[in-house]
């Protein structure tokens, strides 16, 4: 990802937390032009995932979305569906947004999602645009938004 277009530090590190800004941004700019207003958003207990709940909550409100309830895993878990029953229970929430790193996670939550029947938009970082995720999520990642950047998707443009 291009970031020449932030300011200049020296001995400043802070592209992960720029890139979960951007990706932020990207997914509440989707979400706003669709009417979608209130979020549930599902993490890993990590660095990244922690990242992705501070930077929605942070910048929802520029954008008219909120983040009603903000459901979490282990980086080990293999069932998602408490967390995804809880949001399916909750009527106030529009969309789910999986804010997941590579690994088996994303699958896991797609398949789970639609198994348990959510007709909500389904929503993930640009870490899934991994012919594994596609791969592992199988027929239920049909319909699942990817929010890409070009790097991602490079090889296929050409």
């Amino acid at each position: 990802m291009d970031l020449s277009f932030l300011p200049q530090l020296p001995f400043a590190l802070s592209a992960p937390i720029m890139f979960g800004a951007l990706l932020a941004a990207g997914l509440l700019s989707y979400l706003q032009k669709s009417n979608v207003h209130s979020i549930a958003l599902l993490r890993a207990v990590s660095a990244f995932g922690s990242t992705g709940v501070q930077q929605m909550q942070q910048q929802g409100g520029g954008f008219g979305v909120r983040v009603l309830a903000d459901e979490t895993y282990q980086l080990t878990d293999t069932d998602m569906t408490r967390q995804i029953s809880n949001v399916k229970n909750n009527p106030a929430v529009e969309a789910l947004v999986v804010w997941a790193s590579p690994g088996a996670a994303a699958a896991i939550v797609t398949r789970q999602f639609h198994q348990l029947g959510l007709a909500l938009p389904l929503l993930l970082t640009a870490d899934q645009a991994d012919p594994a995720y596609l791969q592992a999520a199988g027929s239920s990642a049909e319909g699942a938004l990817l929010e890409v950047n070009k790097p991602a998707i490079f090889q296929y443009l050409l």
